[in-house]
């Protein structure tokens, strides 16, 4: 496939493809000259070992550049298998259509539009979402939830834990190459407080490959009734409650991090990003141990609701 832009020639992959195999063929008549080169009984200019492994050496390096541009051509190539036409015998027939984007961003974004498309029309996606007017006229469709998946978060083998509250840290995929050939929808992570009467366990469900999975379960002392993420830009470096100094945790990691409410009347800070688990940062009472029934952050305050109508504020400290 050639695409015509700006009086530029840009290749598919195919073409692509045949010259690199022409490099290689190239690079096996270059091994073959050198061996000849290696037989040769008198001495000649331009013609001796140094000058053939120098072309061996610069068919290499193109060898390398082609399948860096190959690899780049790919990240912005789709191929779709679309339904044709019956054949004679009345079997359904396939054919390939392949389109190529200027950049991986492209790719990605129109592969996740697609995803989106296709799970709209899965039956769970299907009932409830809609409703119509009086008229009969179909109200304007709006972007709602898309039931992806069923998956258990629960590790416990306690059947009485039940999901009370849930926080997501949508922090992105972070790899060593500059550009991720990841197709999936996804990223980030989930955290996932379940609770018994008496005690709490957080699930943290990671979101970075294709299929979403459990990375991590542990239990904590409390029972958890809320939660709140705080990105790393805004992030609470030392929290200072504005009612009671005598209760001033310690200076937190400069992370994202995830908030826990609990019904003892505390607040636990967790450490909240990539490769990182069970890392607990802070851990601090409220006024008169309250239990937390709600946390809000904004504007680098953290607002926490108690049980008794009081809102107890934390800030970032200087």
């Amino acid at each position: 496939m050639f695409l015509f832009i700006l009086d530029k020639l840009y290749m598919g992959p195919g073409q692509l493809y045949h010259d690199l195999q022409n490099l290689l063929h190239d690079l096996n008549v270059v091994g073959q000259i050198s061996q000849l080169i290696g037989s040769l009984k008198g001495n000649y200019q331009n013609l001796n070992q140094s000058v053939a492994h120098d072309w061996t050496s610069g068919l290499q390096k193109l060898i390398l550049k082609k399948e860096d541009e190959i690899r780049a051509a790919d990240r912005c190539r789709i191929q779709l298998q679309l339904p044709g036409k019956q054949d004679k015998s009345g079997r359904p027939t396939f054919f390939t259509a392949v389109f190529n984007t200027f950049t991986p961003a492209i790719k990605q974004s129109w592969i996740n539009n697609l995803q989106m498309a296709k799970l709209a029309l899965a039956e769970d996606n299907l009932l409830g979402w809609f409703c119509v007017e009086d008229d009969g006229n179909q109200i304007k469709k709006e972007k709602h939830p898309l039931l992806v998946r069923h998956m258990p978060v629960m590790m416990a083998k306690q059947q009485e834990f039940k999901i009370e509250c849930a926080a997501y840290n949508p922090e992105l995929y972070l790899s060593g190459e500059t550009e991720s050939d990841s197709c999936s929808m996804e990223h980030g992570f989930l955290w996932i407080g379940s609770c018994t009467n008496q005690m709490g366990q957080i699930a943290i469900v990671s979101f970075q490959s294709s299929g979403p999975k459990v990375i991590e379960c542990f239990n904590v002392e409390s029972r958890i009734l809320c939660m709140v993420y705080i990105p790393e830009e805004e992030k609470i470096k030392e929290i200072n409650m504005s009612l009671n100094s005598e209760n001033v945790p310690t200076k937190a990691s400069n992370v994202p991090t995830i908030c826990l409410g609990m019904e003892e009347g505390s607040i636990s800070i967790y450490k909240s990003c990539q490769g990182s688990k069970k890392i607990r940062l802070q851990h601090f009472f409220t006024p008169e141990k309250s239990t937390v029934m709600s946390l809000t952050y904004m504007s680098q305050y953290l607002f926490a609701g108690l049980v008794n109508g009081n809102i107890a504020i934390y800030t970032k400290a200087e």
